[in-house]
């Protein structure tokens, strides 16, 4: 059985290096797709990065966070907290993650398909309007390079994040334009000098694929779910995916039951959407009160609601478990034994 890997993300990437080291035969077709002028990585997501690409320093080239500064509410002083994470590019990134992998000698026809990019994605649910703008900004020179900043404003909010002395900041606004959002700004407007450059836009609103996947294919990175860059980190989430995924395709392999396999990569996918969208409620109903806030709210409930309507509707009891990069199956007598007694 061959696996054919549409994309070349980071889930792409992934997928392409577990199915390599375990032996398992793959091609891809790697379909472009603009890139984001910088990611932040979480010190979790590198080291999640790190055991798929042992080889890959990371840290070398990435600018390094260590603190977060957020003015979250209406009014709200800013707060300083301590955060580990990498900012790179997203193209120095997909550079790095691909030279590592041993593209076969030949591309196996047939078999399976994994669709990790949006341009081959099945048809998603989505829940809110919201785009990020993404700009080049120049700071001020005193601006602390090692600390990154999240501002809530009337009609959205910013982040920007530093990426050393010489390169200029990356600043992400959403609602709004970033001249627009900039102008609403009591903390960010005062760190940057000049926007350099047109802005790029991309959702910013979470969106999952329904269905995630079907007899012969499924979706993983972007194809499969799309968060809130405020509330979630789609690097570390396409890398999960990735594990199980590869995962999948082994137990296929192995003889297990196909639709107990996609039942459970479906209901694992699921549960992880409920938990964004409960997350990104909480952020954005604690932001403001104005039209952007109280629209956007309003659809995170609704996704909620179909959430959890469609874990409760279609939701199976667990068949097999993730343990380290296998799927095992769960035994009936398993099971049984983890339920709590009755009475």
């Amino acid at each position: 059985m061959q696996v054919h890997i549409e994309g070349e993300g980071v889930a792409a990437a992934c997928c392409a290096q577990l199915f390599t080291e375990s032996g398992q035969p793959w091609a891809s077709s790697r379909i472009a797709r603009p890139k984001l002028g910088a990611v932040m990585l979480s010190s979790q997501t590198v080291a999640l990065l790190g055991g798929i690409f042992p080889a890959t320093d990371l840290v070398s080239v990435g600018h390094r966070i260590q603190k977060r500064v957020v003015a979250w509410g209406q009014a709200a002083e800013p707060i300083t907290l301590p955060h580990s994470a990498l900012v790179i590019s997203e193209a120095d990134l997909l550079t790095r993650l691909w030279a590592q992998v041993q593209t076969p000698a030949q591309s196996p026809a047939g078999g399976w398909k994994f669709l990790s990019s949006g341009a081959s994605c099945p048809q998603q649910q989505a829940f809110g309007t919201r785009l990020a703008s993404v700009a080049r900004a120049a700071l001020k020179r005193d601006v602390d390079q090692s600390a990154c900043w999240i501002e809530s404003v009337d009609s959205g909010w910013l982040f920007l994040l530093p990426r050393g002395e010489n390169e200029a900041a990356t600043l992400i606004a959403v609602g709004k334009t970033p001249g627009a959002l900039l102008g609403q700004s009591r903390i960010i407007a005062g760190l940057i000098g000049a926007l350099e450059g047109a802005a790029a836009e991309f959702p910013a609103y979470p969106r999952i694929g329904v269905p995630l996947c079907g007899n012969g294919w499924l979706a993983c990175g972007a194809a499969a779910i799309g968060f809130d860059p405020l509330c979630g980190e789609g690097t570390g989430n396409a890398a999960r995916q990735a594990y199980l995924a590869t995962a999948l395709i082994a137990a296929v392999r192995a003889g297990e039951p196909v639709e107990d396999l996609l039942a459970h990569y479906t209901s694992r996918q699921m549960h992880g959407f409920l938990r964004h969208l409960q997350i990104c409620l909480g952020f954005y109903q604690s932001a403001g009160s104005g039209a952007f806030w109280q629209s956007e709210t309003a659809m995170l409930q609704q996704g909620i609601e179909w959430a959890g309507q469609v874990l409760r509707e279609y939701a199976k009891p667990p068949t097999h478990r993730l343990v380290g990069r296998q799927l095992q199956p769960i035994s009936p007598y398993m099971e049984v034994s983890h339920r709590k007694p009755e009475g």
